[in-house]
Formats: C-alpha cells, structure tokens, sequence
C-alpha cells in the first residue's frame, strides 16, 4: 500500500506544481509592463531553479538518515508548501487583469468586470497563429532538456569513462548554467525588446538555440579531456539552454494574449508541453536502446535545436501582428470605458 500512497500523493503535489504556474506567469503580467516582463520572468524561474538545486542538496542529507530520513524531507517540504499558501492566502493582494497595459491601465477595475474568462473565448486562444507556432516550437525545444536530464549521467559515465561522481558534477555545471541562464535571458529579452519591439524578442530565442546547437556538438560529440573540461562546457551549454522562456516565449504570451485569457494560455502551452514531453520519452528510450547516446545527443540535442532555430522564422510575419491586434483590441476596450 506504500507504494500507492506515494504515487497518490506525487500525482497531488504535480497538480499543485503545474496549476502554480499559469496562474502566477499571468500575475505578473498584470503587475508589470511588456519592456520589464523577462527580467521579472527570468527572476522567478531563477529562484525555482536555484530551489531545486537546494532541494537536491537537501535531499541528499536527509537520504543519509536511516529510515527516517527521507519521511523528514517530505514533512519539511510539505509543511513549507502549506506555508507559501498561507502567506498567498493572507498577504497576496491580486492587481487588476490588464493593470500593466499603458493602454487601459487608468480603467482596468471597469475592464476587468467587463471582460472575463469564458470558455467560449478559449477557442481564440488557438485563432491566435503566434499561440499556434510557440506550440508547435515546442517538438523541437523539448527534446533537449528530456535528453539531458534522462541520459547525461550515464553518458559520461558509459562513454566517456568518468566515475558516476564525476559525472553528477559535470552535470551540476548545466544545472547552475541554466539557473543563471534565465536571468541573463529575462535581461537580454527585455533590452532586445526596447532596441527592436517588433524582432528584438525573437534574435534572442533564436540566437540561443543557435548558441545552443553548436555547443551541444562541441559538448556531446567533440570534447575530450578531463572534468573540469566537459565542466566548462556544460557550464557554457547551460548559459543557453533555459533563455528562450523568459526572453521571449512568456512575455510573447503575454503580448498576444487578452488579459482575461493570458492564464489558460499559459496552461494551454503547458499542456503542450507535457503532451510533447510524453510522446518524446517515449520515443527516445526506444531510440536509446538502438543507437549510442553519443548519436542520440546529436540527433535529440544538435539536429533537433537546429530545427528549432528554423522553426523560429515562422514567427517573423505572425508575432507582430498579433501583438498589434491585442493592442487595438485593448484600445478600443479603453475607448467603451473612458
């Protein structure tokens, strides 16, 4: 029965977990405006990475304690989960949908009784062709953090002769790469989104996938040499591999999203992105087991980000006039409640 518990109780804390994010990344829109939402975006998932790595660490303190260690690590986190609810609950003052939008942000107490959700409106979520392609963009980003993060250790340990500690701090260098990654990127974003409002959003991801592909290649398929080499690699591979989000892809949402609709278009790629993350599992482990990691990180991490670089051309005649079109959207809403 053990077992059965510990699965009922991990599919509750996932629930928890994902039906936090949509949620929170349509918050912070409503907070602050378009030219500061990749920093703000960056900042969090920053502190989420820099979590999971304190997470790790703890856990494997806690994994030391016989028998009782890891009961303390799930009451710990537990109770610190039902403590972040309770200040939500007692100090998190919601701001008004659409109080960040120069365009309407002097009635977006009117607006927001106005207009809302409605289930009818989800379908113009999907009507929306830059919603479509940061989707669809998704069967080749996804493919990269799956690949790692499954096979990465025995990779280096199998194929490159490091002993299993070794390889975790290899790996470790990603991590941290990453974290700092989504901070850089929220940065980068935000500067490339003053400089050139239209494109500027758009070199970034693409240029971090570019970044991305020619240092995977470099990592997974050319470097040799000791740990503290493949480090600096991993180091640099991780700068990159978590910019796109906070650089472009949630403040895009947000660009092309009405207020009322931006939480369910947060889930709605989401969503994408578990249904895409399935299918892709899946369909490496079969890979796996027929052909070296060596090969699979070139075709999961090289090919597949070169295909994601591609991809990001489609958004060039989409994503600015959709944006255009939230803009006259919220005009004319501010023209009914003036």
């Amino acid at each position: 029965a053990s077992y059965e518990m510990l699965l009922s109780l991990r599919i509750i804390a996932a629930i928890g977990l994902v039906a936090l994010g949509s949620p929170m990344n349509s918050m912070l829109t409503d907070l602050f405006p378009q030219k500061e939402r990749g920093k703000v975006f960056g900042i969090m998932r920053m502190i989420s990475s820099l979590a999971v790595i304190v997470s790790i660490l703890f856990f494997g303190r806690m994994a030391e304690i016989p028998e009782t260690g890891w009961r303390i690590g799930f009451v710990t986190f537990g109770a610190l989960s039902m403590l972040s609810g309770l200040l939500f609950a007692f100090f998190l003052k919601e701001p008004p949908r659409g109080g960040a939008e120069a365009v309407i942000a002097d009635v977006a107490q009117k607006s927001e009784k106005k207009y809302t959700f409605s289930w009818q409106s989800v379908a113009a979520i999907f009507r929306v062709p830059t919603n479509l392609l940061l989707i669809f963009e998704k069967i080749f980003g996804v493919p990269v953090q799956l690949t790692i993060l499954t096979f990465a250790v025995t990779w280096l340990v199998d194929e490159r002769g490091f002993r299993p500690g070794q390889a975790t701090t290899v790996l470790t260098g990603i991590v941290i790469g990453s974290a700092l990654s989504t901070l850089i990127g929220g940065l980068l974003g935000d500067w490339a989104e003053r400089k050139n409002p239209r494109y500027g959003r758009l070199f970034i991801a693409q240029g971090s996938r570019a970044m991305m592909a020619v240092l995977g290649y470099f990592f997974f398929q050319q470097v040799t040499g000791n740990m503290m080499t493949f480090f600096a690699f991993a180091l640099l591979f991780g700068l990159f591999m978590d910019m796109a989000f906070p650089a472009a892809i949630a403040p895009m949402i947000a660009a092309v999203n009405l207020p009322e609709q931006r939480s369910t278009a947060y889930a709605a790629n989401r969503l994408a992105n578990g249904l895409v993350q399935a299918a892709i599992a899946a369909l490496v482990g079969i890979i796996g087991n027929q052909i070296t990691l060596t090969n699979l990180f070139f075709w999961s991490v090289t090919v597949s980000l070169a295909f994601s670089v591609l991809s990001w051309f489609a958004f060039y005649p989409y994503y600015h006039r959709d944006r255009m079109a939230l803009d006259d959207t919220l005009a004319k809403r501010r023209a009914e409640l003036a």
